[in-house]
């Protein structure tokens, strides 16, 4: 198998029509694929990931290809659909090739919507899931309420222009991106507020004012998963390896909610649960004035 990057609009052009044929083949039993309109909108992705492999005779053939779109002023790259070959026995390896070369250069990429197989590849491979929270604003659309499901990551969003659109329910993987992630620490601040919301929530406050994003009431697997990412990266990118000891209280107590959460086929809530267990295993406790005084925290960037 070869990866290969496509982001000359010829060379995108020169494989348009197999890629089409590879996206609908795969897409057809959710009624083909909607988020292009026609082959002709391939052109319009700024990036095209290709795997080629080799069928039964030897022959050099796709395997697997991913499209990504780019808005004005997006710094990374959107996945809007990965397709693997049906017709080549190793199609689910050349998938997973590319979802595997997502997760390993977060730096580049944005976020992707996956659902079905694709979701599973991403949690298989330890995928970096947003909580539903965050979907609309980084969606940058309205999303009901009552459409963001109990679990605290996934969601239900229509897919394809009105005349052949449906009902998906999905999850948002995230591509490390500071531009993206700052704009929602604007909204929550430090991993300080972070662990106020948590306090709150281990004390049963019911402080509505600091549960409230995008109009949106936070539950408490979104307040939990959001102060242990936080977390994370503050010990990753600052280098910390004490904290406050207060925030190890928290972080068991966050580590306590997620358990209680999880279920046997929640990756989600386990893949978090594994970044609240390895940070109870590297850091030790500092009283909290001390590492105020010595080494303040500045804002975190998400994975």
């Amino acid at each position: 198998m070869k990866l290969v990057y496509l982001f000359d609009k010829q060379q995108i052009i020169n494989l348009e029509n197999a890629i089409w044929d590879i996206c609908q083949l795969a897409y057809e039993p959710i009624g083909g694929f909607k988020s292009l309109r026609n082959k002709r909108d391939i052109r319009t992705c700024k990036l095209v990931k290709i795997v080629w492999t080799n069928d039964e005779y030897g022959n050099s053939i796709i395997g697997a290809c991913a499209l990504y779109r780019q808005r004005p002023g997006e710094e990374g790259y959107r996945g809007i659909g990965y397709a693997g070959n049906i017709n080549v026995n190793d199609y689910r390896e050349c998938v997973q090739e590319i979802i595997k070369d997502d997760i390993a250069n977060f730096d580049k990429w944005f976020y992707v919507e996956a659902s079905r197989a694709i979701e599973h590849y991403f949690e298989k491979h330890d995928g970096y899931a947003i909580p539903n929270v965050y979907v609309p604003e980084i969606l940058g659309k309205d999303i009901p309420k009552e459409c963001l499901l109990d679990d605290g990551f996934k969601y239900m969003t229509t897919i394809g222009p009105n005349e052949n659109s449906s009902t998906e329910v999905k999850q948002m993987f995230g591509f490390k991106n500071k531009a993206i992630f700052d704009k929602l620490m604007d909204i929550y601040g430090s991993l300080d507020d972070f662990s106020r919301y948590i306090k709150e929530l281990k004390l049963g406050i019911k402080n509505e004012d600091s549960r409230i994003f995008n109009n949106i009431p936070m539950d408490d697997i979104n307040i939990v998963t959001t102060f242990v990412y936080n977390f994370d990266d503050c010990v990753l990118e600052y280098d910390l390896n004490e904290v406050p000891s207060e925030w190890i209280d928290l972080l068991d107590y966050a580590i306590n909610v997620l358990e209680s959460k999880k279920t046997i086929n929640n990756k989600t809530i386990q893949g978090v649960l594994d970044i609240a267990y390895n940070l109870k295993g590297i850091v030790s406790p500092i009283y909290l004035g001390v590492i105020h005084a010595e080494k303040p925290i500045p804002h975190s960037t998400y994975h």
